[in-house]
């Protein structure tokens, strides 16, 4: 007779759940050997790169790529005592009055580029900047470009010419751009060579504020060394007032005295300089006189290329800003991101000393700073 055992596969079974169980817990304990030494190694790396001496790396004493443009963006800019013999344009205050619209059924501009060596700083070194002529009008001992001023309908010709002659000392490709304009960019704003001319047209159809600028490659470069400036294109019913200004907020890297501008500054954002109408400070040194009661408009553009503008006068209330195509009345500040721009109005109620900026304020004490001033102003009491 065959005996069978019954209780011999449920052995087996549970024989199997045993081992399972057991290479289950070894396996978790492998999992969790490697995961905390991925996490050693990880954590080892971080550790390296933090207690990493910043500098030259290796025997060879050679930086690495990343490391050389933190440390040149980082770099402050030479001061004017470190400039050495490095010869540069005399600074001579610009003139914030509004420029008048030119006669003539058409608007004729003639556009000539200029590069030349120049401060935007009291207190530091020159720079080489790239710069527009407007109509024979030249700004050297500054970084600005003139405005041009038309009104709604007009017809605009622009005549480009990359330098005209030797004192202009052009020795690259350049363009111009127009915000104002509604053409092809491929045709309208292409770029020439050094000596190089280019007529193009167009109609100012909206009013506001307008960038131009330069559209060669790299624009960055071409824009953060100088080759920006306004474009007014007025409304045809807009109302006289007692006085109009014109305000470009515009930055500046410096690299080494005399030297073109630091693209690699320009890439980390960092301004040596942010400037009104082309030179640090220059209407707190010198501030534009006005009188008490008067209705003011400043038409004002943030040229950048890369830093925000929050425009503010202090002691008045703008009555009305017109920004990029928006109304508003009873501003504090007007907020303009690079290439933005428009105008605003107000009156100065008291005699006084009234300061304009940015307003935000790490930026303004790079030099964009001035000083509308009654001509009866008591002594400034405020330390602005």
């Amino acid at each position: 007779m065959l005996l069978i055992d019954t209780q011999e596969p449920q052995r087996d079974a549970d024989e199997a759940s045993r081992r399972y169980r057991a290479e289950r817990r070894r396996q978790r304990l492998r999992d969790a050997g490697l995961f905390f030494g991925i996490l050693s190694i990880v954590a080892g790396i971080v550790l390296a790169v933090l207690l990493a001496p910043r500098g030259p790396l290796g025997d060879g004493g050679e930086d690495t790529d990343e490391a050389a443009a933190v440390s040149s963006a980082a770099a402050p800019a030479p001061t004017a005592a470190e400039a050495g013999g490095v010869k540069f344009e005399k600074f001579e205050r610009v003139d914030p009055a509004l420029p008048a619209i030119p006669p003539g059924a058409v608007k004729r501009f003639k556009v000539d580029v200029y590069e030349h060596l120049t401060k935007v700083s009291d207190e530091l070194a020159p720079l080489e900047v790239w710069s527009y002529a407007i109509n024979g009008v030249e700004h050297r001992g500054t970084g600005v470009s003139e405005p041009m001023v038309v009104e709604v309908g007009d017809n605009v010709q622009i005549d480009l010419v990359n330098g005209s002659g030797e004192r202009m000392h052009v020795r690259m490709p350049h363009s111009i751009d127009f915000h104002s304009s509604e053409v092809n960019p491929g045709e309208a704003f292409k770029t020439i060579p050094p000596g190089g001319r280019h007529t193009f047209e167009f109609v100012a159809k909206h009013p506001g504020v307008f960038m131009y600028h330069c559209a060669t490659d790299p624009v960055l470069h071409h824009t953060g060394a100088g080759m920006v400036g306004a474009m007014i294109v007025k409304p045809k019913d807009l109302a006289p007032v007692d006085r109009e200004l014109w305000i470009n907020q515009q930055e500046f890297y410096i690299g080494k005295p005399g030297g073109v501008a630091d693209m690699k500054k320009m890439q980390a954002k960092q301004p040596d300089v942010i400037a009104f109408n082309g030179y640090a400070a220059q209407y707190k040194n010198e501030p534009i006189v006005v009188k008490r009661g008067e209705k003011i408009r400043m038409f004002v553009l943030n040229s950048g290329p890369s830093i925000w503008s929050a425009f503010h006068v202090i002691g008045t209330v703008f009555d009305t800003t017109h920004i990029e195509g928006v109304v508003g009345h009873d501003a504090q500040t007007v907020n303009l991101a690079p290439s933005q721009g428009g105008w605003v109005e107000f009156t100065l109620d008291a005699e006084g000393t009234f300061p304009f900026v940015t307003h935000a304020f790490g930026d303004m004490v790079r030099g964009s700073v001035g000083v509308l001033a009654t001509a009866n102003a008591p002594p400034a009491g405020t330390k602005h």
